[in-house]
């Protein structure tokens, strides 16, 4: 070859990169990434991430489903609209508002170090939410199908305590599990799951 072209070979090997990577390969590094991130982390982000609409998806799935159950059990023709109310207020009331809630607690109380913390957050849920969530719950069921306005105070009030009592039952020990246990983000995830029973005796409330 001629030294001219032997100094322009040599310049380019010299400025050339070693080695470029391929796009391939960088994408491959980035998937094995993901896929060595533990389960349990993922889930967790998945539930931070998606926080408010998980809590409504799931209290929504919860609410509609104990309502076909408690229906079937009466032996009833299936309501729709009920199952439909009954979906939409716990979509609404009990898993936004819970979610957004439980998101109150943690900012005002702080995170849970000790038992005087678990038992401010379990009382505060109890006395403060517990009376409103239900409440709202039995007025909008009542409303949306179809009952006067008077009519729909007159269930919220008659009912009340029945429910409260149930909500004393079935969460104040969860409480004191979820507070203690439980990540914050998961916390309005896994009280969806076990509000079942009680979403079958708001069911039968209105």
């Amino acid at each position: 070859p001629t030294p001219m072209f032997s100094l322009s070979l040599a310049a380019v090997m010299k400025v050339a990169p070693a080695h470029v990577p391929l796009p391939s390969q960088s994408l491959w590094s980035a998937t094995s990434s993901a896929e060595a991130e533990p389960l349990t982390q993922r889930g967790l982000r998945f539930a931070r991430e998606q926080y408010l609409p998980l809590a409504c998806f799931q209290m929504a799935l919860v609410r509609g489903t104990a309502d076909i159950v408690c229906q079937s059990h009466q032996l009833l023709p299936l309501n729709t609209a009920h199952v439909v109310a009954m979906a939409a207020s716990g979509a609404v009331i009990s898993g936004a508002g819970g979610a957004l809630w439980l998101r109150h607690l943690e900012r005002r109380l702080g995170p849970c170090r000790g038992p005087r913390n678990v038992l401010l957050k379990s009382g505060a849920d109890f006395t403060c939410w517990a009376p409103t969530v239900i409440t709202l719950n039995l007025l909008c069921v009542s409303l949306m199908t179809g009952h006067s306005l008077e009519d729909s105070f007159e269930t919220a009030q008659i009912h009340l305590p029945q429910l409260l009592l149930l909500e004393a039952l079935i969460f104040t020990p969860y409480n004191l599990c979820q507070f203690t246990h439980i990540p914050a983000e998961m916390r309005p995830s896994v009280k969806a799951c076990c509000s079942f029973l009680f979403s079958i005796g708001i069911g039968l409330s209105c």
